[in-house]
Parts: C-alpha cells; structure tokens; sequence
C-alpha cells in the first residue's frame, strides 16, 4: 500500500474513534454483499453436518433397536420349543401310550383333549405382557420298533406378521420305565410269607430276608431262611423246561435245580463267582442254565437297585373321573372293546352320565354298570378300571364267588377282587385294592385268540395298541380250584388226594371260576406291589402244561406256578409235578407302549434322549404356514 493510501486509512480510523458509540455498532454491522454470502454458506454447512450427526446417530438407534428385537423373538422362539419339548414330555408322562397319537387320531380315545401334531399351539401362560407371542409346533411321532425309541420334530416360533423368527429341534425319547423293559422283576425269590402261613396254618407269617445263597461268607449270617433257618422261608426255583425270553430281574438270588433257558439275567446276589448268575436250590446240585445273552447279564453292584411302588391308590381318582369304579369282588369279561361285568355290590343309581354307576363322578361319561338296554358297557374312555374293597360299614356285601376256591391272601365278599379272563381290543388297565384273579386266557384282539405272540403293528402298518395292564395292591393270581377227594372209612376221610377240577368249557365243567386251566396264555402286564403272581393250589393236582405270558410279571415276592410233590397221587399217571412249567415271552412292544397310567417305580415312564437342533427348517419346507 502506498504512503498516501496508509495515511488515509489512519485517518478514517481516527475520526471512527470520535464516533458515538451506538453509531459505530451500525456501521460495523453493514457488511459488503460478498462477506454476507460467505457466512451463510459457513452457517448451512454446519446445519447440514449437524443434521447428518443426528440422522447417523437416529439411523444406528433404529438398526440397534432391530437387533434387539432380533435377539428377543429367537430368544422367544427357542424358550417356544422347549416349551414344545416340556409339553410333550409331560404328556407322555402322564399318559406313556400318548407317543402312538398324531395328527390322525388326536380327537379320539385318550389322545382327545390332548396336545395337537402339524399345527401352532400358542405357548401356555404367554400374555402380551410378557413379550412377543409365542407358538410351538409338533410334527408326527415317529417310533423305531426295533429300538423302542421315540423322535418327532418341534418347531417354536415368535414373533409378529411379516417379522417371526423360528427355531428347529429333533427330540428323541427312551423308556424310562424298568419294570416294563424285564419279563420278569421280582425282589425276593422266595414263597410269600403270607402264603406259607396259609399253607403251614402259621400264627403268623415268617420273617424273611434277601437270602444270599451263593457262599458260606459269615457277613451273610442274618440273611437266612427265615430268623431260626427252620425252613418256614422257601426258595422258589428254575427247573429244567421253563423258558424266559426277556431280562429277568431279580434282587435276591436266582434258585436253579435242572436246566432253564434264560436270555439274560440281572441279580444284585453280592455273593456269585465270576462268570455265574444264578445258584443251586438248597438240596439240589443241578444248576445249568443256558443263558443266550451272558454279556448283558449283570451281578452284584453292575445290577442297579430298584424300587417298587408303595400303593395303587392313585387309580382311584383316574377311575372315578374319566374310567370305572366298582367295589366288592367284580367280574369281568373282557369282549373286544366292551365288557360283560358283575358286580351286585357297586352302588348305582349315581350322578354320572348314565344314571347307573354309583361310584364315578358327576363329570364321568362313561357307562360301567350293565343295564338292560346296554349289558354290555363299552370299555372306559381313559382306560382304566379299579376295583375298591366295600366300606367297612357296609354289611352288605355279600358276592363271593372265589369263596373255598383256594385265593391266596385277604378274602371274602368285602375285599375289592377283580376276576378277570377274555380278549382285549386297544388299551387298558385293570388295578385292585386287594388281588386280580385270572380265570381264563387272557388274549388280545391281534394275537387271534392267543395263538400268536404279540406283533408291533398291525395289518396296514398302524401300531398295535392291544395292552392289558393288571396292577393288584396284593396278588396277581392264576385261578387253579381242586376238591377234595376221600376213601370214607367208617365216616371218615382215608387217604385223602386232591384232584384238578374239570377245564373250563369241557363236558361237566362247571362255569369259571369254579374250573381249570390247561395250558393257559396270559397276554398282559402284571404288578403285585406287596405280594406275588402266583397259581393258587400250586403244589396241588397233577401238571397242567404250560403257563405262557406274553408281557411281563412283577411282583414283591416270587410266586409259585407249580412244584414237586408226593408221587404217590393216584389221580396222577406219571408225574410227580403239580401246576405249570414256564414259557415267559417280553412283548417287545413294551419299550416304547404302557398300559393307561401304569404305576412306575419312581422315575418317569419316558426319558428325554436328545435333542438336536437344526439349521433347516422343515417345518416350514413341508407347509406349516406362519403361526
């Protein structure tokens, strides 16, 4: 700048410090046109980066959001397929046979009112409140037969429409049950205490303990026949001719004298030498059995202890709400899918859906007493039927047809006896407050009359669901009636025999129970939760044939089926046998089948295997729509 243009400058700023104050403030304020310009363009810049801050930080807020919502519904739907999981579990619990119900036929039998197969069921207890909503899925079960295991798909999912996330999981269930997986369970492999009493006209029954007869060992003092060794507690023995085809189960030691056909053996006997199951009935040396599975056979502590139930009491309820209550000793004959009953000391005249069955409940749909038009009543929806002893304040029962017939344990027209024989379509459970007393064959509807064993399936490839359960809070028993025979001597019985009554349904027989049974089959599963199965008059009469059962027997002490006896029985050819030998059959279909709310022994009847979850989301590949 030159000197001239300096000084003007310097002047203008000295004559703008004389300028008032006020007015100088205006003058700075004008500003050129250009400079105005600039500040604006500085001013929108900033507003637009401002805007961009809060647009990016508005756009990460809702892309957090969204993940967050992400994370909830597949948090949802995998606590919906455990839901799913919970639910069918508690189901199969609840009812074991549940696992052969689908979407086909979850409207009928115990299958109704149940859970739902190939459709959404909202989660239980889900309100709006707690979330998104939340559905699972169950496809068909499907079992393996050969392995008695159980697997089907389930599918939770949660969500709203057009946002649902979904979670995929294949569970497999295995029975659970151990009294249902052994052809034979027993604790003590000893007479019943309460049956030698009877037999030896005992004041009381004998003490008796586990009796470990496999070896001299002094710890094994206390566990002898009976507190005094007199005998009066007796091993029940394996001969040669009996076969059993399933695990054998037997807490005590397993007594042999001859040569019996097991397929493996399960004993807790501490005191077995290597290699060897079972022992020598005292007073006999034979013991070879052929055992055809020695490797899954187990001794000692490899044999897991086991527990039976204390009581049946909580069929009661079961019964009276949803199958059928009688009282007093009832007979039934089982016709397929209905059943011919007698039992004059049930009350009718009740408020259930009949008008006729005194004992269920208001709600109880099911007809259990005959009537004229309906003699023959349909089996119970939900399967089962209990029989209770009479009040003890009821003095008016009065029906007793095992009356002098030899039934073992607690008898008489007061006690609640089923009497049970014939055919049986479907599944069902038949539970006593005292015994159950089999009087004929007991077969089901695909076994054609008992000629064949039980098959998995059905012609047309459905399951067979032919299941008959007898749970008796004392015995299970063969019915097996002998008379007394006499050469009277001056008014007395001389060398008094008994001799086997007539068989049923031959010349001269009388109806049943009054009559034998030769060769009889028994397809069904057996409980006798304080005492035994056994055959009444065991050790009485000449041999019979052959028992066979189809299923399992279960029971706290061993029970008799047959035994030696004094060969000099005139009635008798060439035996010296009395009763039954043995032909025991596990009906296979019992690894993955129960009867209808069968007593367990502590654990659940069906176990959760696996559970294997699945990228590939079939459910919806295969149509099930969104919730």
């Amino acid at each position: 700048m030159s000197a001239p243009a300096l000084a003007a400058n310097r002047r203008r700023h000295v004559a703008l410090r004389w300028i008032p104050p006020q007015i100088r403030r205006r003058l700075r304020a004008a500003r050129p046109v250009a400079e105005a310009g600039q500040a604006l363009v500085i001013v929108l810049g900033m507003v637009g980066m401002l805007t961009a801050g809060v647009a990016a930080l508005a756009q990460n807020a809702v892309e957090h959001q969204t993940l967050i919502a992400a994370d909830t519904l597949q948090h949802e739907s995998f606590q919906a397929l455990q839901a799913g999981i919970n639910e069918y579990l508690s189901a199969a619990n609840t009812n074991p046979d549940f696992i052969i119900c689908k979407a086909s036929n979850e409207t009928s039998g115990f299958c109704a009112n149940a859970l739902q197969f190939n459709t959404w069921t909202p989660v239980p207890g889900v309100s709006p409140t707690d979330g998104p909503p939340a559905w699972f899925w169950l496809g068909n079960p499907s079992i393996d037969f050969a392995t008695g295991t159980v697997s089907l798909t389930v599918v939770g999912a949660s969500g709203y429409p057009h946002n649902y996330s979904f979670e995929q999981g294949s569970m497999a269930l295995s029975a659970k049950n151990d009294f249902l997986l052994n052809v034979l369970w027993i604790n003590y492999d000893q007479v019943d205490p309460v049956v030698v009493q009877q037999a030896y006209g005992l004041s009381s029954p004998p003490t008796c303990y586990l009796y470990w007869a496999s070896s001299t060992n002094p710890s094994k003092a206390a566990n002898t026949l009976g507190p005094s060794g007199d005998n009066q507690c007796i091993p029940v023995e394996f001969v040669t001719g009996d076969t059993l085809n399933g695990n054998v189960w037997v807490k005590d030691a397993i007594f042999v004298c001859g040569s019996p056909t097991f397929q493996a053996v399960h004993t807790m006997d501490p005191y077995l030498p290597s290699g060897k199951f079972t022992v020598p009935t005292p007073g006999c040396d034979s013991n070879t059995p052929t055992i055809t599975d020695p490797a899954a056979s187990t001794a000692g502590t490899a044999t897991p202890n086991e527990t039976i139930p204390a009581t049946n009491a909580s069929l009661v309820n079961v019964a009276q709400a949803d199958g059928c209550l009688f009282q007093g000793p009832t007979e039934i004959t089982l016709n397929g899918t209905t059943m011919t009953v007698t039992s004059p000391d049930t009350p009718t005249g009740g408020a259930g859906f009949s008008g006729n069955d005194g004992l269920n409940t208001a709600g109880n749909p099911n007809q259990c007493m005959p009537t004229a038009s309906n003699p023959t009543p349909s089996l119970p929806a939900n399967g089962v039927i209990y029989v209770q002893n009479c009040p003890a304040t009821d003095t008016s029962c009065t029906f007793n047809p095992m009356a002098n017939l030899g039934e073992a344990g607690s008898t008489g027209p007061s006690f609640g006896d089923a009497i049970v024989q014939g055919t049986l379509t479907g599944p069902l459970t038949i539970a006593t407050q005292n015994n159950v007393i089999i009087d004929g064959n007991l077969c089901y509807t695909s076994t054609n009359g008992c000629t064949q064993a039980p098959g998995s399936t059905l012609s047309g490839g459905s399951p067979n669901t032919d299941m008959l359960g007898l749970v008796a809070q004392n015995f299970v028993e063969l019915n097996h009636p002998v008379h007394l025979v006499c050469d009277y001597q001056y008014g007395q019985c001389d060398n008094p025999t008994y001799q086997d009554m007539a068989v049923c349904g031959q010349a001269g027989a009388s109806p049943a129970p009054a009559c034998d049974l030769a060769s009889p089959t028994i397809d069904a599963v057996t409980l006798a939760m304080n005492h035994s199965f056994l055959v009444t008059n065991y050790s009485l009469g000449c041999p019979l044939g052959t028992l066979t059962v189809d299923g399992t027997l279960d029971m706290q002490w061993r029970g008799p089926v047959g035994a030696l006896y004094n060969p000099d029985n005139p009635n008798c050819t060439s035996s010296t046998e009395s009763g039954y030998l043995k032909n025991y059959q596990y009906d296979s279909r019992l690894q993955y089948l129960s009867p209808p709310y069968y007593l367990d022994p502590g654990t659940p009847s069906w176990g959760l295997g696996a559970v294997t979850m699945s990228q590939t989301l079939t459910c919806k590949l295969s149509g099930c729509t969104n919730p």
